[in-house]
């Protein structure tokens, strides 16, 4: 497994929030910490959806120096076909692109969700929960 992590959305959040297993991802930061460009967009549209304003939410998410990953052709592919294994969990496109990258870069995938677990295994990837 290469070195560094992918980072999800939710994972993201309880770092930012102050939420149980934000101090986790923190220490995470401070390695290679990769992100798709879906899981930056779901970032700041939840953040402003909790009353920051878009430039802060910015700021915000860019000083956290992820490295941000494109979503392109070939990642959407990949992410659609992770439909299969994770339809019934109810994953959004952002856990899929989240999966999709961690599998590509063969890195962890770190969630806050739960119901990763138990798609792990099918989607090919390793997933760390941090609560």
């Amino acid at each position: 497994m290469s070195s560094g992590v992918v980072l999800d959305t939710s994972a993201l959040l309880a770092f930012l929030l102050q939420e149980p297993g934000g101090e986790d991802v923190g220490a995470m930061l401070q390695g290679r910490a990769l992100v798709s460009a879906v899981n930056v967009q779901e970032l700041l549209a939840k953040l402003i959806t909790k009353g920051m304003s878009p430039h802060h939410a910015r700021e915000t998410v860019r000083s956290l120096d992820l490295e941000c990953h494109a979503h392109t052709l070939e990642a959407a592919e990949a992410a659609a076909e992770l439909i299969a294994q994770t339809r019934a969990k109810g994953l959004s496109l952002g856990d899929r692109s989240c999966l999709a990258l961690a599998r590509k870069m063969n890195m962890p995938a770190i969630t806050a969700d739960r119901i990763w677990a138990e798609l792990a295994d099918a989607a090919g990837v390793a997933v760390t929960v941090i609560r």
